[in-house]
């Protein structure tokens, strides 16, 4: 769970061979590329930390025992490096796994059953209740929003979609604002809680006050340095294409992104330019 939830979108990246190999882009990894968080290079990084990557190591020292021992079996095609090559997001993901070994010591007092209840429903009231109802909303915001235009870019009836967001909207809400009840009656007797009933929805808020608060600081001090030094942070990302091959091996098809490079600096607001030379390149922190 911890590495498929720290997984996003598998995008296909050109190795040193000039084959495709596939990339994931967790949602961490994305935000550390736009400058949010510390040490953002690190966590926005991608590294061939593969299987592929230990083959071709190998192959490469002539001499080596392993090398010499099995180079019948290493020259076979399905020990190809280009084949057991990916990148990986591992600042992300070592992020991620951090986050998890924290709730996982903060439940350990708990029996595994009682532990196992409180992350089940600490992640359905965060991420299927806050964020379901948020994304219901935003959905309702663009559809009746005339700026954006929804309800021209479709043929499909909006009255369906707007009454299938609310529906979801309302039943997202129910279970964010039914947490602070709390349990009374014959259920309070038959019920034996392992925390306090206003767990869940405290340290849910709490993850994301803290993240509202970081953001809001991270802004705070963009607008301080842009009113007292007179610059502003600029995030800018090169993508590079090329032609997905056809399956049957014959021909191109369609771009993908295969690589995408990202500068971050702090500019002087009057440089508003959309391209940066290339010998200023070198002055930002590219990965």
């Amino acid at each position: 769970m911890t590495f498929t939830a720290a997984r996003g979108k598998e995008y296909p990246i050109l190795s040193i061979s000039s084959s495709l190999t596939p990339v994931n882009y967790s949602v961490k990894q994305e935000i550390a590329k736009e400058g949010i968080l510390i040490f953002h290079k690190f966590f926005g990084q991608s590294k061939n930390l593969s299987f592929g990557r230990f083959l071709v190591w190998i192959r490469s020292s002539k001499s080596s025992f392993i090398n010499r021992r099995f180079y019948w079996l290493l020259k076979q095609p399905w020990l190809d490096p280009r084949k057991h090559s990916q990148e990986t997001p591992f600042g992300a993901l070592f992020l991620h796994w951090t986050f998890t070994i924290i709730m996982i010591l903060a439940t350990i007092h708990l029996t595994p059953t009682a532990a196992y209840g409180v992350l089940v429903e600490l992640y359905s009231y965060t991420i299927v209740a806050i964020f379901g109802f948020a994304i219901a909303v935003g959905m309702l915001k663009l559809r009746f929003s005339s700026r954006e235009r929804w309800r021209h870019k479709s043929s499909f009836s909006p009255a369906i979609s707007i009454a299938s967001a609310t529906i979801f909207a309302i039943g997202s809400a129910y279970p964010i604002l039914a947490s602070w009840v709390p349990p009374h009656g014959s259920f309070a007797a038959q019920t034996k809680l392992s925390v306090p009933w206003f767990t869940t929805p405290t340290a849910a808020w709490s993850i994301l006050g803290f993240g509202m608060v970081w953001y809001a600081g991270f802004n705070g001090y963009a607008a301080r340095r842009a009113a007292k030094d007179g610059v502003e942070f600029q995030v800018q990302k090169v993508p590079e294409f090329d032609r997905e091959p056809l399956k049957d091996g014959e021909g191109l098809g369609s771009p993908i992104q295969v690589h995408e490079t990202v500068f971050m600096a702090w500019v002087a607001q009057e440089y508003n330019q959309p391209q940066v030379e290339m010998d200023q390149r070198s002055s930002r922190a590219s990965f």
